[in-house]
């Protein structure tokens, strides 16, 4: 394989939490070229996420200039347990991700 540019990346998300499904905290973005150490070269953080994201599947997406890498590692954070006035409070929450969409 070789490095390629890379412009954008978008992700799919599910926002649906009357049925205990959020988005994301945070989605890290990290690439390489031997697919051993990778390097941070975006993120987004909660308000961000919240501000391009309604309720139903979101595409969230990200756009670098400059940036070629043949690996590309996605990590997004679950919010972990359902908040505070949730019908599902202090239970476990879900984190619904579907295709990764890179151009």
């Amino acid at each position: 394989g070789v490095s390629r540019d890379i412009r954008k990346v978008a992700i799919g998300f599910i926002k649906a939490e009357k049925s205990w499904i959020f988005l994301p905290t945070s989605i890290e973005f990290s690439v390489s070229e031997k697919g051993r150490s990778f390097r941070r070269v975006g993120l987004m953080l909660k308000n961000e996420i919240k501000r391009l994201a309604g309720e139903g599947v979101n595409n969230i997406s990200k756009e670098f200039k400059g940036l070629r890498a043949r690996y590309l590692k996605v990590k997004a954070a679950n919010i972990g347990l359902c908040p505070e006035g949730h019908p599902g409070a202090g239970e476990k929450a879900w984190l619904f991700a579907d295709e990764i969409i890179i151009e």
